[in-house]
């Protein structure tokens, strides 16, 4: 245990032993166990920021970090955000106890009164609750250096990097300092492999993770979404384009469950972009799209961000409002609308000064000098077997992947046509005769 930690632990349970001098008599003492319970009790209880609108759901399972920071809710407003996740980077992603709990927690277990034996139980529930979800090494697999074979000489194979930080070397920063790209399998088109390296180049002390489907679909099926967004799995039913709507969904998951930098993979930094670009105390980076609405392809955020919250929030909301679930309006269901969304809702919060939205800084970059921090390649020509065609044709023809709009038309969903989301869910629901 660290020095100055343990200093503290031994002078606050000396405080708890000590008799009451309550007009000079020494009164009964409670057992330590019980008097720590009702000390943290009795803080929540009466602290109206921390316990204001405070709704737990049936069934969750709440670690040491979730009852010292829980995250919002649409029910909940409380003093400080998390910036904690559960596979950290060593600088810059843990807020201050700000009431303490996390410290009585922690004494709860290791009182006097606690046997070594419920003392270890403890300590293990509390392991396994936190680790409620995969790490990013977990859901991404990466496999070793060199083992890939791509079935095409135009593929290059991708493989994550992880920079270690040392907290002398790195100035702390809030939000981590980690790149997530997604595609469909590690054999990627040159031609995005060439963005790929463009970004690792750009963000030397950066780490980078590569995404691909089965990826995104492990943190899908967390079940920590069942007690975070509960209705989530349910309107994700009426998804039935699995390219854009899907990874519009998983974009914003990866960077509220791990933080860091998402960014799409046709996407590559510009002369401006670099490590200096997100500044230490920026907790949501973003550039701006051509109708000034926060960038889906590219944005940043620290752990648990109240935006990226939001932003589901929105996204569960329009899933559900869907008119025609054979025919979405990605833009405005999952897209850049709905993160606009989230964005606006926390920078109302923000301008009525509510405590702990009013100390998070966020940037957003100008569109006008957006081709400065970002560039796209998508639309260039190049050769490809004895044909000039767009870079964005030949990644297609490469990885069978089309752009959403070509996906809505060539999609079979012609089945569903004309049914609400909400129609097709009680279709789903109804009972089988």
């Amino acid at each position: 245990m660290d020095e100055s930690v343990a200093k503290n632990d031994n002078s606050f349970r000396s405080r708890l032993s000590s008799p009451s001098r309550s007009n000079g008599r020494a009164g009964p003492r409670l057992p330590r166990r019980i008097l720590i319970i009702l000390v943290a009790w009795s803080m929540a209880v009466y602290s109206p920021i921390w316990y204001s609108h405070h709704q737990i759901q049936k069934g969750e399972v709440l670690s040491e970090d979730d009852l010292a920071f829980r995250p919002p809710s649409s029910s909940f407003v409380r003093s400080k955000w998390s910036t904690t996740s559960q596979n950290p980077s060593p600088v810059g992603e843990t807020g201050p106890d700000r009431l303490g709990l996390k410290f009585l927690l922690k004494n709860v277990s290791n009182a006097k009164d606690v046997s070594p034996q419920e003392s270890q139980k403890n300590q293990t529930t509390s392991t396994n609750q936190s680790s409620i979800f995969l790490s990013l090494e977990e859901l991404t697999l990466n496999p070793p250096e060199g083992t890939l074979r791509c079935p095409s000489q135009y593929m290059i194979p991708i493989y994550d990097r992880v920079v270690l930080q040392k907290n002398n070397s790195f100035e702390e920063r809030r939000i981590p300092r980690r790149i997530h790209v997604s595609f469909n399998q590690r054999c990627v088109p040159d031609e995005l492999a060439y963005s790929i390296q463009k970004w690792k180049d750009a963000l030397p002390d950066h780490s980078f993770y590569f995404h691909d489907d089965d990826a995104v679909d492990r943190l899908l099926q967390q079940p920590y979404w069942d007690m975070k967004f509960p209705e989530l799995y349910r309107v994700m039913q009426c998804v039935k384009y699995k390219g854009a709507m899907k990874i519009d969904v998983w974009r914003i998951l990866i960077v509220y469950l791990f933080g860091g930098l998402y960014t799409d993979i046709d996407v590559t930094p510009g002369p401006w972009f670099n490590t200096s670009t997100i500044h230490s105390n920026d907790t949501f980076f973003t550039l701006s799209d051509a109708d000034d609405r926060p960038s889906q392809w590219l944005f940043a955020m620290s752990p648990r961000h109240p935006i990226a919250e939001f932003t589901m929030d929105e996204i569960q909301r329009r899933l559900l409002k869907m008119k025609n679930i054979a025919k979405p309006r990605v833009v405005h269901i999952t897209g850049p609308q709905a993160l606009k969304a989230g964005r606006n809702k926390f920078e109302h919060l923000k301008k009525q000064g509510l405590h702990g939205y009013d100390t998070m800084d966020t940037t957003k970059v100008s569109k006008i000098d957006t081709p400065h921090y970002i560039q796209s390649r998508m639309d260039e020509t190049v050769e490809f077997q004895g044909s000039n065609m767009t870079v964005r044709n030949k990644t297609e023809q490469l990885s069978g992947i089309l752009h959403w709009p070509d996906q809505v038309k060539q999609s079979k969903t012609i089945n569903y046509e004309g049914m609400s989301c909400q129609d097709y869910l009680a279709m789903l629901e109804q009972p089988k005769s």
